[in-house]
């Protein structure tokens, strides 16, 4: 029985990894200063409740913050809620819920350990951070201040396909060594070295999402036992 458990807890972990892919969030132009924020899960956009979205922020090129705001489109699920700004931004942040997740004897579901009836092998906090870039300054390597940060070594938007982008992660401003990758479409076996670097091979044209996962406790929800924090960034491979 021991055994049993211990071969399910291991699957179900492998579940969460594969659950947890290539869901991220992005800003898409959709007009002047207008940016539509959507939710990319696996290989397609899905719909997200309004509230998902915590925040957003707008830099220019020389990473100054741009006024900006947000129309959620709380009374139309059929539109995302959309960022706008008061020039053309080169950089966009943005802050996603994406729910609590429990592990149970059905893998893990979206829910809290509160609420779930049975045993709960794992409790975490998803939240997601998205940076996309629009253009490219040197300045961009510098940090903005996220709580988990990736940042392009060199500029993304004139990567080609068949080459590798050098990535640095941040957490709490400090290099993370042993970071683990997702892009668009797949969970990577590279992580950083102790420098915070990585090289993220670039696969494809068009849509190029690069992720660093990290995951920490959390003593003060009932709900969750872990923080587990996704950041990415997001740019057009031509």
């Amino acid at each position: 029985m021991f055994k049993k458990i211990l071969f399910s807890t291991a699957v179900f972990i492998i579940g969460l990894t594969m659950s947890a892919q290539a869901h991220q969030v992005i800003a898409n132009s959709v007009g002047k200063n207008k940016f539509e924020v959507k939710f990319w899960a696996h290989d397609k956009f899905e719909s997200y409740s309004s509230e998902q979205l915590l925040g957003a922020k707008a830099y220019d090129e020389n990473l100054n913050r741009i006024k900006t705001g947000i129309a959620y489109n709380y009374n139309d699920v059929k539109k995302a809620p959309e960022v706008l700004t008061e020039k053309a931004p080169a950089i966009i942040t943005m802050f996603f819920d994406a729910n609590y997740w429990v592990q149970t004897d059905d893998g893990y579901i979206v829910g809290d350990k509160v609420k779930t009836k049975g045993i709960v092998f794992d409790a975490i906090k998803s939240i997601k951070i998205g940076k996309t870039y629009f253009s490219w300054n040197e300045k961009f390597l510098n940090p903005i201040g996220l709580k988990l940060e990736v940042i392009a070594l060199k500029n993304p938007l004139e990567v080609k396909v068949g080459e590798s982008l050098p990535v640095l992660v941040l957490k709490d401003g400090k290099p993370l060594e042993g970071a683990g990758f997702e892009t668009a479409k797949d969970d990577l076996k590279t992580v950083t070295n102790k420098f915070g670097i990585a090289l993220i091979p670039i696969k494809e044209k068009g849509l190029n999402i690069i992720a660093a996962k990290s995951a920490e406790p959390i003593f003060t929800d009932p709900k969750a036992e872990r923080l587990l924090i996704q950041s990415s960034i997001s740019f057009e491979v031509k």
